[in-house]
This record gives C-alpha cells, structure tokens and sequence, in this order.
C-alpha cells in the first residue's frame, strides 16, 4: 500500500507538470473558449499538485507502520524459536499465552525455575504486541491528519517563498530547521515544487521532505540526461571524441538512475522480507554525479549508520553499495528486532576516480569534511524520540574522509568504523573528535583489514613490505598510520582473510554474506561491541 502511494504521489505531480505545460501551450487561444480552456487546465493542475504532498505523506506513513509491525513480528518469531524445542514452555501462536510444561517428576526447583522464565518470556511477548498496537494507533492518528485540500483549491498559491529567502546549500542545520518550522505547509509545499534541487540537499529539513524533493529531482534530470542521450546517439558516426565521451558518461549515470530507481521501487528483501522504504536525501547529476540514499526513515530509527564509499564511487556505479546498505539494515535488523535501523548510503563527496594519482591525494578528503560534518548535525537535529546511536562506517577512501571529518570538525557519533582503511590522516585514535570538540572515546573507534587486502601493504615509505612470513601490514599508510595497528589505539575486529592479494577483491570483500567483518559490524551497529571477535 506504502508504495501504490507513492507510485501515485510521482504520477500526480507529474500530471501536474504535463498540464502546465499544456496551459503554455494554449497561452495565445484567446476569446471565450479559450479563457475556458485556460480555465478547467489551471483547475486540473491545482488538483493534482493538492493530492501530491498527502499522497507522499501516506507512503511515509505506511511504510513506517509496516516497519514497526514486521519489528514486532520478528521479536516473536525469535521468542518461539527460542523456546520451541526446549520442550519447558508451550507458547500458544493463536493467542501468545505461555503454558509451563511439568509433571510429576518435575524437580520442584526447576518447576520454579520454568514459572520464572515463562513469566519473562509472557512479558517480552506482551511488550512486543504492545508495542504493535501503539504504533497501530499512532498510523492511525497521522492518517486522520492527512486531509487533501479541498478539490480546485491550489497548495501553492498562499505559499510564494522567493528563491532569495532559501538558505543556501552548505547553510548550519540548526539555522535551516528552525527556519523550515517556521514555514507554513503551503510555503513547504511550495518550495518542494518550485526549487526541489535546493530543498533536497538541505541538512536540517526533514528526511521525507527532502525525499520528495529530490524525486522530483531526479524525475527531471533523468529527462534531460535522456534529451541530451537522444541528440547524440542521433549524430552517429558525426560524434566527435568529446561528444563519444559525453555519451559514455551519459549511459553510465543513466545507468545507475536505472539502478537507484530499482531500488527506491522495491518493496521486498531478496528473502522475501519486506524491505525498509528508501528515502532520497540527495540527488545531482553533476560531475560524476551523487547520491544519498537512506534505507528506512532515519528521523525516527533507533540506530542510524552513515556507510561511505571510497575510490570510484560515483552515481554510475551506485548499485553495489546501495546492496551493501541493504545488506547492513538487514543485518542490524535481525540481531536486535527490537530496534529499527536505517543505513545511509552517502555518495554526497567527489571520490576520487582512480587509484594512483587521484586516491593518493588528501584533497578529496579535505573539501568532503565539511559536508559529512554538517550531515551528520542535520541527523541529530531531524530526529524524533530518543536519541539515536549513530554510526559512521568509512571504506576505503571512504574512511580517509571520515577520518579527515573527525579530525578537522569533529563528528556527531556514537561509533566510527574504519575498513579496508589507506589511512585517516592522523597517527593515532585521539587525533579524532566528537561533535563537542574532545577526543573520540578509544572504545568507540573501530578498525579492520583483511588479511589479503593489498591496501595493507603499499606505503609511501614501504611500498610491499616483506617480513619472514611474506608480506606483512605497513606501519605507515598512505593516508597516515595503519589504524589497525596497536599503534593507533582503535579497537580492531576480525574481518575474513579474503581471496589472494594478487586479485585484489579482498579489498571489497567485507561485506560478503555470512562474513565475520559482517557480523561484527552489525553488532557495533546495535550497540552490542562486547560481542565484536
């Protein structure tokens, strides 16, 4: 249901847009008829820009209650096979009451010793079907607040905002959120349709609002990457070289919008599961193009995990980490049904393209700082409820970034995670800092390398290092200390060997199924770090 409406959510503003273009098309018919004509367009157009914000709102609404009902449908499913085959309980699937199982030779001590557990375990059941019915209720509260405006009457005509009175991109979250509250709905309405490339990108507005900006976004300039698409495959043989260029980056984004589409249409994990509903916090097409996806609403998740590529990332290549995002929610999920869980996949940087040079140089950590920071505050200030246990997981590259982030600015989280590391810019774990400016606890700053990962190896100092037993981890990165050594001070985990260093996959190998770097991270995640091997 979550989904049809927000299929019908797009389709609306996009009929929307269909009939403005129509009304200009029809601006010189003039006289009676064409007053008329003008007329019902403007009518229609008012209507279907009215049904899109409820519309999207009933998508947000139901895809958070189905997140919240499925997170207690897990937390029984795992009390029944926790006890099922313990033959001491007897837990009813009709109406969830627990029977002791005893008999007369039953020690009377372990009579007791069962009634304890089955009062505990009647306790969980009930907490979890409570829990399902106050989020009954809450869905349908908000629903009973989505009320479409009434039909020909036109959202945005009470709410102009002038393009000037916007806060810039890269403005303080705590400005821009005081300054959204303080908007009317129709002034939100209005700045959603008439500047969503402005809205989408703005740290402090809330994640659905930013959402449907940014679908709006992408609905445009998939367009006009398809316009330009056409134009060149019409030249032929005619292209010059940078036009054949030109055209190979096109296909290649639009290969990834195809890739992200698929995903923000999808309502199913590949077991079958419901998948958590995607929200798209961040969208351009320029240079090698961005995104930022969060899997699951972080403005009411219980842990929010910041997961960023490195070297390479770019729009045209978002499918696998996009699956890596997925993959850690599900992750999370399922070793703490109790809380929700929303990953974020942060492409909002310039990673560097390639290897050697560009992945050598700092730069494009340094000018990525700033933004991350300021994300990161946007999270804080957006959510609702209880503070959340934040994350942020840094892979490669990615991880230089989070390291320069932390260094610089300082960074609003619970648990910093560095893998397949080249180095985070500073010689050891207190050169990182939290939001307030003091070092970041040594507990809460993770690091891992496969054993086979080549990054491991090449320094500036000592390119391939060599010991007794063949290569052996360098002391010194590229990027500064190896974080995983002693030296640094992180807390490390166990991550598989991964395939041969010749081949290189190990590097990307962290998040294979059923691998131990997996599970250790989800448990960071869910704030279980004295389990992590």
């Amino acid at each position: 249901a979550s989904t049809a409406y927000g299929r019908l959510s797009v389709a609306a503003e996009r009929a929307a847009d269909d009939l403005h273009d129509a009304a200009a098309d029809l601006g010189y018919w003039r006289g009676e008829a064409g007053a008329a004509a003008n007329a019902e367009l403007a009518k229609l157009r008012t209507t279907y820009t009215a049904a899109g914000a409820p519309l999207h709102e009933l998508d947000v609404v139901l895809a958070n209650h189905a997140d919240a009902i499925e997170r207690a449908q897990r937390r029984l499913a795992q009390i029944v096979v926790d006890y099922a085959d313990r033959r001491t309980l007897d837990i009813s699937l009709a109406d969830g009451s627990v029977r002791v199982v005893i008999d007369e030779y039953t020690h009377p001590q372990v009579v007791a010793d069962r009634y304890r557990i089955a009062s505990g375990v009647s306790a969980a059941i009930s907490a979890a079907l409570t829990d399902a019915t106050n989020a009954d209720n809450e869905t349908a509260r908000r629903l009973a607040q989505i009320v479409p405006a009434p039909f020909g009457t036109d959202p945005l005509a009470d709410g102009h905002v002038p393009l000037y009175a916007v806060p810039p991109r890269g403005a303080d979250p705590a400005m821009v959120k005081a300054w959204w509250d303080n908007l009317t709905p129709q002034e939100r309405e209005y700045l959603i349709r008439e500047y969503p490339a402005s809205i989408g990108w703005l740290d402090g507005v809330p994640a659905a609002d930013r959402d449907r900006a940014n679908r709006i976004v992408l609905d445009q300039q998939q367009q006009s990457l398809d316009a330009r698409r056409a134009v060149l495959d019409a030249k032929g043989a005619a292209r010059t070289p940078a036009e054949n260029t030109e055209l190979a980056d096109l296909n290649e984004k639009l290969h990834g919008i195809a890739d992200l589409r698929n995903r923000l249409d999808r309502t199913l994990d590949v077991t079958g599961v419901g998948a958590p509903r995607p929200y798209l916090l961040g969208f351009d097409t320029t240079g090698k193009g961005h995104a930022v996806v969060a899997m699951g609403d972080p403005d009411t998740a219980d842990n929010i995990v910041t997961y960023l590529p490195g070297t390479g990332a770019r729009l045209g290549q978002v499918g696998g980490d996009l699956g890596r995002a997925d993959a850690m929610t599900a992750d999370a999920n399922i070793l703490d049904p109790s809380r929700r869980t929303s990953t974020i996949m942060w492409i909002g940087y310039d990673a560097p393209q390639n290897i050697v040079p560009e992945a050598m140089h700092p730069s494009y950590a340094a000018a990525a700082a700033d933004d991350l920071d300021r994300f990161q505050d946007g999270l804080r200030l957006t959510h609702d409820g209880a503070r959340s246990h934040n994350t942020v997981i840094g892979h490669s590259y990615g991880s230089t970034v989070v390291g320069y982030t932390a260094r610089d600015y300082g960074i609003d989280a619970d648990d910093v995670i560095f893998v397949g590391s080249p180095g985070v810019g500073v010689d050891n774990a207190g050169g990182l800092h939290g939001a307030d400016g003091t070092a970041l606890p040594a507990d809460q700053v993770w690091s891992s390398h496969a054993r086979h990962d080549p990054i491991q190896y090449a320094s500036y100092t000592d390119l391939w290092p060599v010991g007794d037993d063949g290569l052996e981890p360098a002391d010194v990165l590229v990027h500064g200390r190896n974080p995983t050594e002693p030296e640094f001070g992180a807390q490390t985990f166990t991550s598989d060997p991964g395939e041969p260093v010749a081949t290189a996959r190990a590097h990307s190998q962290y998040w294979d199924p059923y691998s131990s770097s997996r599970r250790n991270i989800a448990l960071i995640v869910v704030g279980r770090a004295g389990e992590v091997s």
